[in-house]
């Protein structure tokens, strides 16, 4: 996400989230479960003051950890943006599905504009309340 962070840091504030283990967390308690690092995103977030409604955006094992807090928290979650899917654009009455072309797994990286507008998209109807 290092591409994207900086455009959508212009629209909102970005918390960036490496669970323990993982990119430049150092090892946390296992096991390693999605249930617990969800829960551990949780906690940072509440002790960080970050207040919800949250708009959520993950990709490969962070769109899981995204879909798993907004089922955890669907009160706190405002939007979820992730790879989207035909069966995960189907969560939410506004989802559709984005095809990225140029890219593979790594949309972020290989497509970072796409990301960018997608996620404006989302901050831009969560603002509006739509």
């Amino acid at each position: 996400m290092g591409a994207v962070r900086p455009n959508v840091a212009e629209l909102t504030r970005v918390c960036i989230y490496d669970p323990a283990g993982m990119a430049a967390s150092e090892p946390g308690p296992g096991p390693r479960t999605i249930e617990t690092m969800t829960g551990e995103l949780h906690e940072l977030l509440r002790e960080a003051g970050v207040e919800p409604p949250y708009v959520l955006a993950g990709g490969s094992l962070g769109g899981m950890n995204a879909q798993l807090f907004a089922v955890r928290h669907p009160d706190e979650v405002e939007r979820l943006w992730g790879r989207l899917q035909e069966a995960n654009a189907k969560l939410s009455p506004t989802g559709r599905v984005i095809v990225a072309e140029r890219s593979h797994h790594r949309i972020a990286e290989d497509q970072p504009e796409l990301v960018v507008d997608a996620i404006r998209e989302v901050v831009e109807a969560a603002r509006a309340g739509g």
